[in-house]
């Protein structure tokens, strides 16, 4: 009797984890992109990120939540957490209206790390905050993505792979529609 309740608190604990999996899957981050993991191409991403002028970048949040996935998908967790809380200091120091939408990826992003990581509980947590901050900022009506967030993957899908340039356009192109954020105006760096 012993050794099915320990079995049957294993099928759930194995159906809530695939759970969370499935639903991760669902979001909007780095870690759902389709950006590849070849090592070598990571690490010299990396290297060539790292010599970044960080006072003058002027998309510091994307390239901090895009070092975080190359951290992690290098093995790297701690310097991913790092980078992806540093995001989201930038972000509150800049207090913009638009904050709430630009946490959507860096939430989802730290949620892959710590399911990654085995910290479930966390994982859930911060699935939690982006469908929460989704339920506040909603994409316009007829866009398929919020175009804060179709901007920074329009901007990731550049910097990370040239090959995605034209699926990159369509992302930027979304992210004009907001007309308040002047540096979607403005082009690359």
């Amino acid at each position: 009797m012993h050794k099915s309740k320990r079995y049957l608190e294993e099928v759930k604990k194995i159906q809530q984890i695939s759970s969370l999996k499935s639903n991760l899957e669902k979001l909007e981050c780095h870690f759902t992109w389709d950006l590849g993991k070849y090592r070598n191409e990571l690490q010299g991403m990396r290297r060539n990120m790292q010599d970044v002028d960080q006072e003058r970048c002027t998309w510091l949040v994307h390239y901090y939540n895009l070092l975080g996935y190359i951290q992690q998908t290098l093995g790297f967790s701690t310097e991913a957490l790092k980078y992806l809380h540093e995001a989201e200091s930038v972000m509150q120091e800049q207090g913009t209206e638009e904050a709430g939408v630009r946490l959507q990826v860096n939430k989802a992003n730290l949620a892959w790390v710590y399911f990654l990581k085995g910290e479930m509980d966390k994982s859930k947590r911060y699935l939690e905050e982006v469908k929460r901050l989704q339920q506040m900022h909603p994409a316009p009506p007829g866009c398929a993505l919020h175009p804060e967030v179709g901007g920074e993957k329009g901007w990731t899908l550049v910097k990370f792979n040239k090959s995605k340039k034209h699926q990159a356009i369509d992302y930027f192109k979304m992210a004009l529609k907001e007309q308040d954020r002047k540096e979607w105006h403005k082009g690359m760096p």
